[in-house]
């Protein structure tokens, strides 16, 4: 992963590896948007001309672009006398859009037609070519899906000039070329030499060709490369009230839907704006991004009321009658989509009343409810702000990438950024877990709402909000479909980040071949919406423009001195132990023998290392987690009546017997693994017996805990070693059972008295990182403890880190007016006066 430890020199080698695997090079030449003088031309003949006795093949890929009158040259091939010419002339509007290749400027001996789908699906790249042979009597221009021969007529080889684009030379007499792109220009001479120029982006004003080093002029040059890697903004719109927003894809639009009903209309490739005021109905407001285009109709709807309005442009109407009451969402930020097995609304997670949700559910038409949809498979934990796409090759499949919440969905219980990559199949109605992060990163993030799914590259695309601070910005990433890979590109959009005031989101402009960014956020005079382009696939910025080519041996060299570089800096940071991190987040670490690990992410391994997680089936883990939670917080087992009453309630006695005997053998099969463990049963109670070489992070904490509470006194290492563990987060996150409810309850209560306790101890000795690390875990565990607050704010301050510290605080009353209703009566001034 590249956003991790802040290392320079890893982004360095990443960025320049991506440029190239990208292809995003190509040399974009400036039209009739600007004046004359200012159009783009490259003079591929600038040092030398062309010599050839029989034969020339020119071949090129080209690109067109959105633009005014779409005339002129794409490029020009004359004799050096002035009196043999070859030019290709673009007329892409009116009627039968061609190229035509144009002899000695008197008839246009070859045509290929542009089709209306080149006309309108642009950004793309076309491989033209022109092949003469005077010995054979023949010219052929290919392109487009047509080939077109025609005799060379007088045509005598000698030397020649070529010109792409425009020049002020008055001897070429070219002032006017389409708005297009060229890149990988191959000429051939004689069958025998040959040259290249990729057109990589370059900061002088002359390429090489890569096979001779033959010198080619650029005259007012514009790179492909700065479309891909550079954002543009389109439009800024302020509103009074927030609007339901959405993008339409079949039609290409942005729509908003305002306050008291109307509609408008955002088209990018005209810059043009319409309205449209609906004659009849309602739509339904909830929430700014409850709206979703379904083909032509757009579709509005609430999640506190079951309710979906749909508008129709044949009768300009909404279907819903009713005005709905106020009052706020209990879904803030969740993704939506039409279900493409049953074309319904339906929707995925989301927050609200201190809750995280991970319900999938989808709006019943004929019920008018709201049904929750059952999902085999892995789990998605509680979360919002995560992102979600569609699959482009296989229609029923979606995924759902990251976001923000935490394991048992309790907020009390703190917050946990995810960075994971789920598949969701509505057709068999499956979830697979397809990788997660082990590295998080130094600034924790949450992708836009929509993501791109690009199947045909593996790949995702998704714009991230970093949460380091309010106005913050939004990166583009690309991550990997099949691997836990993540990668920066492109510039940063500001961004200023409300948690439910704000919105971004990320969506596909087919025609244009582009990507649209969106941002919305609340300004001082209002709903601030901005949309912004960029040519897909996006790219990284470019470090070095003066090089076009990079040497195999220096990339090599590069990657492992970044490799060593890396592996030092981790190695310092294990050793310096600051531990001073904005949020802690369970992180997997490796295993050398067999271990059991409940603290987050349930995981299993065998004295060989090897994961055994899956032969934890559902109610064998219950099973085990029933067992140690008793034997480890009631210092006793359980009995088998009591197992039967948590676990099969609603079975009979014999039933849940015969369950708890078939579960149990299952149990002691697993233990065969873990060398001398086993599943006892004495006086009458059932308990696990763990050998000592079997480490278990939930029993090796609560030992801790334990002889703290005996003795009051606990040493570094220790604490050190306790955080580690509480770091993953609460026990069994994903088991939403009551029996499980209390002893999670239990577990918290005595891990906030105890680090408590040791913070007070901690800030006698003045232990900074150590202090900065309590703060953390205990944040973690009860997200507003004043303690762990004040402790933070006065050691970060009295650390030089002021920032850091008004940060810390403003997050806090934050979450303290959402979760009480009223403001934090402390100043940052009075806290971080108090003493320690």
């Amino acid at each position: 992963m590249l956003i991790k430890h802040g290392c320079t020199l890893f982004l360095f080698l990443s960025i320049l590896v991506s440029l190239r695997a990208n292809n995003t090079n190509g040399l974009m030449f400036r039209s009739k948007e600007v004046s004359r003088e200012n159009r783009t031309g490259l003079d591929i003949t600038h040092s030398t001309p062309f010599r050839f006795k029989h034969s020339l093949a020119l071949q090129f890929d080209i690109s067109f672009r959105e633009g005014i009158n779409r005339f002129g040259y794409i490029f020009r091939l004359k004799d050096e006398a002035g009196h043999q010419s070859f030019d290709l002339v673009a007329r892409l509007e009116g009627e039968k859009p061609s190229l035509y290749l144009v002899a000695d400027k008197k008839e246009a001996i070859a045509q290929l037609p542009v089709d209306s789908t080149v006309l309108h699906q642009i950004n793309r790249w076309h491989t033209i070519s022109l092949e003469i042979d005077s010995k054979s009597d023949i010219i052929i221009l290919k392109g487009f899906g047509y080939e077109k021969k025609t005799s060379c007529g007088a045509y005598k080889p000698s030397s020649v000039r070529l010109l792409f684009g425009t020049s002020d030379d008055t001897w070429w007499l070219a002032d006017e070329t389409p708005p297009m792109s060229i890149r990988n220009i191959r000429i051939t001479t004689d069958n025998d030499d040959t040259y290249f120029w990729p057109l990589e982006k370059t900061d002088s004003k002359i390429v090489k060709d890569s096979e001779s080093g033959k010198k080619a002029l650029l005259i007012n040059p514009e790179w492909v490369e700065d479309e891909h890697s550079s954002w543009k903004p389109l439009v800024e719109m302020t509103f009074e009230n927030p609007p339901l927003v959405t993008w339409n894809e079949k039609e290409e639009c942005l729509v908003m839907v305002k306050s008291g009903g109307l509609i408008q209309r955002y088209f990018p490739e005209t810059g043009k704006t319409d309205s449209i005021t609906p004659t009849d109905g309602r739509y339904v407001q909830e929430e700014i991004h409850q709206l979703i285009a379904d083909g032509s109709t757009l579709k509005s709807y609430s999640l506190n009321y079951p309710a979906v309005s749909q508008y129709h442009s044949q009768t300009n109407s909404w279907s819903y009658k009713k005005e709905l009451p106020g009052g706020l969402p209990r879904y803030w930020h969740h993704n939506k989509l039409i279900n493409p097995i049953t074309q319904q609304v339906t929707t995925i997670g989301g927050y609200g009343f201190y809750t995280y949700h991970n319900t999938i559910q989808s709006y019943n038409d004929s019920t008018h409810r709201w049904e929750q949809i059952i999902f085999a498979g892995d789990t998605i934990y509680p979360r919002y702000l995560s992102g979600f796409g569609m699959s482009q090759t296989s229609p029923s499949k979606g995924y759902l990438f990251g976001g923000l919440g935490n394991r048992s969905g309790k907020q009390v219980l703190g917050k946990e950024y995810f960075y994971d990559l789920y598949q969701i199949d509505f057709s068999d109605k499956t979830i697979k877990k397809l990788w997660y992060l082990s590295d998080t990163p130094a600034i924790n993030y949450t992708p836009s709402n929509s993501i791109i799914i690009d199947d045909n590259n593996d790949c995702f695309y998704s714009l991230i909000t970093l949460h380091e601070k309010q106005k913050t910005v939004l990166q583009t990433i690309r991550g990997s479909l099949s691997k836990p890979e993540i990668q920066i590109l492109a510039n940063e959009i500001p961004f200023d980040f409300v948690d439910v005031t704000s919105f971004a989101s990320l969506y596909r402009w087919n025609s244009a071949n582009k990507l649209l960014a969106l941002t919305f956020e609340k300004g001082e005079k209002g709903y601030v919406m901005r949309l912004y382009s960029i040519l897909n696939p996006p790219s990284a910025k470019s470090i070095n423009h003066s090089v076009s080519k990079i040497n195999p041996a220096v990339i090599v060299l590069l990657a492992a001195f970044s490799s060593l570089l890396v592996a030092l800096l981790a190695l310092k940071r294990k050793k310096q132990n600051t531990g001073i991190t904005q949020e802690p987040v369970s992180t997997p670490e490796p295993h050398n023998g067999a271990s059991i690990r409940i603290l987050g992410e349930f995981e299993a391994h065998n004295s060989k290392g090897t994961d055994i997680t899956h032969l934890f089936s559902p109610t064998v883990k219950e099973l085990f987690l029933l067992m140690t939670m008793h034997k480890t917080l009631n210092s006793k087992g359980i009995t088998s009546s009591a197992i039967g009453e948590t676990l099969w309630a609603d079975k009979s006695e014999a039933s849940a017997r015969n369950n708890r005997g078939v579960n149990i053998k299952k149990l002691r099969d697993i233990f065969d693994e873990l060398g001398a463990s086993s599943v006892k049963f004495d006086n009458n109670s059932w308990s696990i017996d763990l050998d000592p070489s079997v480490e278990c992070d939930f029993i090796e904490a609560t030992d801790i805990l334990t002889n703290y509470k005996k003795d009051r006194h606990i040493d570094n290492e220790s604490i050190t070693r306790l955080l580690s563990y509480l770091h993953r987060g609460l026990p069994a996150p994903d088991i939403k059972a009551e029996w499980m409810d209390d002893f999670k309850d239990r577990f918290t209560a005595e891990v906030v008295l105890s680090l408590e306790d040791m913070l007070e101890e901690r800030v006698k000795t003045n232990e900074s990182p150590l202090i900065i690390d309590l703060c953390n875990t205990l944040h973690l565990f009860d997200r507003l403890n004043e303690k762990a607050l004040t402790a933070k704010c006065v050691v970060l301050t009295n650390t030089g880190r002021n920032s850091l510290a008004l940060e810390t605080y403003e997050s806090f009353c934050r979450q303290y007016s959402k979760s009480y209703g009223e403001d934090y009566k402390t100043t940052f001034k009075q806290l971080i006066k108090q003493k320690l």
